[in-house]
């Protein structure tokens, strides 16, 4: 019991209270039954990034289905990495002695998110899910998985990746914030019921979205000429203790 409060306790000062209870929400009511979230969508240019070699301390590999058991250890549930892995979705991963350090999922053009939302990006991978044990954040672990994963990437094709950063999660909005990202705009929803009402920089849609019948969201929905959102807005108050 101590350790499992132990554990609790870093969660806690690493997200802070409304992250935490944030995650709790999404975890214990069904999304369509209710949710509400605001993203912050960052778009890195492979062009722009320096790819140092992977340090020999964190070794990376690509998961496979052998690894569902370390994967689900960030408290992902199986079902969410079968509906990943699924859709053709990859997780660069770490682990040291069977412990889960790091993963970062990256999804193909046309995926399935929030069980609501397709993501349509041409040329750049959808980067989700990111996580690093407590224990071993501030080490600049979650860095060492982009240098791992995008020359495999570039190597496929992909020009980029584009990734929605929920506006609670200081920790990742922290992580890599003078690395080159171009912050493109804001992405902000409720549900309730199954309807959905959205908010994708100044333009809205209501609709009852689902698997089967999903809201797309494409590059060109982060309409600059209407919306201007950069480095300074974004990061505004992160350094403050």
């Amino acid at each position: 019991m101590p350790d499992t409060f132990r554990k609790a306790f870093v969660v806690w000062r690493h997200a802070g209270l409304l992250r935490t209870m944030q995650r709790v929400l999404q975890r214990s009511v069904p999304s369509w039954l209710f949710d509400i979230n605001s993203q912050i969508a960052i778009e890195v240019d492979f062009a722009d990034h320096q790819m140092p070699t992977v340090s020999e301390k964190w070794p990376h590999r690509w998961a496979g289905k052998g690894d569902l058991e370390i994967l689900t250890q960030s408290g992902m549930p199986a079902d969410d990495v079968r509906d990943f892995w699924a859709q053709g979705a990859r997780a660069a991963l770490c682990a040291q002695n069977g412990m889960l350090v790091t993963y970062t999922w990256y999804l193909p053009s046309g995926s399935t998110v929030f069980g609501w939302l397709r993501v349509v990006f041409d040329r750049r991978m959808y980067s989700t899910s990111t996580f690093v044990a407590p224990e071993f954040r501030g080490h600049g672990v979650h860095s060492q998985t982009r240098y791992f994963a995008f020359p495999e990437l570039i190597a496929l094709g992909y020009s980029g990746i584009v990734a929605l950063i929920e506006q609670l999660n200081r920790s990742s909005l922290r992580t890599g914030k003078d690395e080159p990202r171009r912050y493109i705009g804001r992405l902000s929803y409720a549900r309730f019921l199954g309807l959905t009402v959205c908010r994708v920089n100044r333009k809205w849609g209501v609709g009852y979205w689902n698997r089967s019948h999903p809201r797309e969201l494409s590059f060109d929905m982060f309409d600059e000429d209407t919306f201007v959102f950069n480095n300074k807005d974004a990061l505004s108050g992160l350094d403050r203790k």
